[in-house]
């Protein structure tokens, strides 16, 4: 009777262990040029949720005297929901005042594995690499956690992803994991609620309403009191986002002028 009692205990502290290894949080530190957040990755087998947990902070040794900032709280922060039975992703996409609600894909990610590795927490990481809407990303992800996801948008590499770095001609991104450990909140309440209280577009609809926006911001700066009768010029310098949305307004200097 010992022996069975002991193996149904066994038996139960695996399939607990293993029932938490689907369950776990990965803390990842995001890096923008000179701008720093904190994001969580929550785990289920079914589902996962990035979530920005921070406002942007400057990372003060990367700043020069030719840099004007205004950080402002954000009221909406970052949102991402991988779906994996689907394989549908549903996020919150910021552009310049407004807030959309986009359903994309998660097989849009096709991946090259390299030969270099590197370790990150302990865990031993190969490379990949992979072109993205506009960028060329590098990822780190182990086989040593039994869990096929990554931070942000970044999926179907065969394990977990714990560090992506982009250093192209826009602008340098970095994510890292931090910290690992498990949790229990409740991802499929968060889903279902996120799903049914927004409506959603596609990506390509949300192209066009970036150059909308993008045309109709410009309009405004060239009618204001500025605008003199002979023409104006505007300049502005851009951050991008993790995808090019547009290559004609995402350059890092941007000239719109009247004349």
């Amino acid at each position: 009777m010992k022996k069975i009692t002991t193996l149904f205990v066994l038996f139960f502290l695996c399939q607990n262990l293993m029932a938490q290894n689907k369950h776990q949080l990965f803390v990842f530190e995001e890096v923008r040029n000179e701008l720093k957040t904190e994001n969580s990755l929550y785990i289920t087998p079914e589902l996962s949720l990035w979530k920005q947990n921070s406002d942007n902070k400057l990372i003060e040794s990367k700043i020069d005297e030719t840099m004007n900032y205004r950080l402002s709280k954000s009221q909406n922060r970052y949102i991402l929901f991988k779906n994996l039975t689907t394989q549908e992703i549903y996020h919150n996409y910021h552009l310049i005042s407004k807030t959309f609600y986009v359903k994309d894909s998660l097989s849009n990610m096709k991946w090259v594995l390299l030969d270099s590795t590197e370790v990150i927490l302990g865990y031993k990481c190969q490379l990949a690499k992979t072109k993205f809407r506009g960028r060329e990303y590098f990822a780190s992800f182990t086989t040593e956690i039994d869990i096929q996801n990554g931070p942000w948008k970044f999926h179907g590499l065969p394990g977990m992803i714990l560090k992506v770095i982009s250093n192209d001609h826009y602008e340098d991104y970095r994510m890292e994991c931090i910290e690992m450990k498990y949790h229990t909140e409740n991802i499929e309440n968060a889903y279902k609620d996120f799903i049914n209280k927004n409506s959603f577009i596609t990506w390509e609809q949300l192209k066009g309403e970036f150059v909308r926006l993008m045309d109709n911001t410009f309009k405004r700066m060239l009618s204001s009191d500025e605008t003199t009768e002979s023409g104006g010029t505007i300049k502005l310098k851009m951050r991008n986002k993790k995808e090019v949305i547009s290559e004609a307004y995402q350059l890092q200097g941007i000239v719109k002028s009247t004349n």
